[in-house]
């Protein structure tokens, strides 16, 4: 691991990629260090993983109104440029090996230094899972020139061992949060009260007034079991650890219900439709039950007239009186042909 930096500077690096899961989890995280990033005139990449259409403020257009948020504060950081994956909000974890191709391919393309992507133990799902996508991308070292991982803070403290100085750019910062009006719920300035006091947090700890956001900066690969460590430090088999275990495994869980659930729709609406089909059956066999009783009288007046009582005798004692092979028959059964034509 990299050893605290104590000079309160942005992590050194020629190009910067920045991970955020919605519009607005970048400026919230690091907003200030992306600043100082541009005004030293190094590139900054900007990429959002989801438009963040499942936000509370429930909008009919909130990506499109999302998307324009994230436009207008990626031109006051001075973005280099800014991408959009479009992948569904809420669902990132889904959709974890398609972001990863797709982040591969932009890694290729602009060959960063350093990436930035939310802790790995943030509580919302959509940024742990961008943090995993962040770790698994660490395998294409071998493909391209290394890179950094700075994992930042969004609502809540993390165990940092970066920290950077941005009270001369927090107004900057402030003006960004509070252009993500929608975004914020129509609340931008309880958040920026929220993040701002965030940033404050760190003053007490140097000692100095000021603005800091917080990084947890790594050179290589970590497993789970490391990232456990780091958040809990290095206290194993802590409740800290069990609680944020099960609640994987709540994640998990809850994942799999809402797919049976899927299933259990599909079967009733399949029970549905064939519910129908036997209704329609039933209908249609109890008209020919009705349309048997209308035609069981006149059956019953033909079956005992004489005729019938001829014919019935007549037919059982055909071949007694007209023997096959007979020419008696075969004229019998020539007349019978000619009738059949007639009628």
């Amino acid at each position: 691991m990299i050893d605290f930096l104590p000079n309160l500077l942005p992590p050194e690096a020629k190009k910067v990629l920045i991970l955020a899961p919605h519009p607005d989890d970048e400026i919230l995280g690091c907003g200030g260090t992306i600043v100082l990033y541009t005004k030293n005139d190094i590139d900054v990449y900007l990429s959002f993983i989801s438009n963040g259409e499942k936000a509370e403020l429930k909008l009919e257009n909130m990506a499109e109104i999302r998307r324009s948020e994230a436009a207008a504060v990626s031109d006051i950081l001075n973005i280099k440029k800014t991408i959009f994956l479009d992948f569904p909000d809420e669902k990132i974890s889904e959709y974890k090996e398609q972001i990863k191709e797709k982040l591969t391919g932009i890694i290729k393309d602009i060959s960063p230094d350093l990436i930035y992507a939310p802790f790995p133990m943030d509580p919302h799902p959509d940024h742990r899972a961008t943090s995993e996508v962040a770790l698994s991308l660490m395998s294409l070292m071998r493909e391209v020139q290394g890179f950094k991982i700075a994992f930042y803070e969004i609502y809540h403290p993390i165990r940092f061992n970066v920290l950077v100085d941005i009270s001369s750019v927090i107004h900057k910062k402030k003006e960004a949060v509070l252009t993500y009006k929608k975004s914020l719920l129509d609340i931008p300035e309880t958040f920026w009260y929220s993040v701002e006091g965030l940033d404050a947090y760190r003053s007490l700890l140097v000692k100095k007034k000021g603005f800091y956001e917080a990084f947890w900066l790594i050179d290589k690969p970590v497993s789970r079991d490391e990232i456990m460590k780091w958040s809990t430090f290095d206290y194993n088999d802590t409740s800290a650890e069990i609680f944020l275990s099960k609640l994987k495994v709540a994640d998990e869980l809850i994942y799999e219900l809402r797919k049976a659930h899927v299933a259990l729709e599909r079967k009733d609406a399949e029970i549905s439709n064939l519910s129908q089909t036997l209704k329609e059956t039933e209908r249609k066999l109890l008209a020919a039950e009705g349309e048997k009783q209308e035609l069981e009288p006149d059956l019953n007046l033909l079956t005992s007239s004489l005729f019938w009582r001829f014919i019935s005798r007549f037919y059982k004692a055909r071949d007694k009186f007209l023997p096959q092979g007979t020419k008696r028959r075969n004229l019998y059964s020539k007349m019978i042909e000619r009738l059949k034509k007639i009628t």
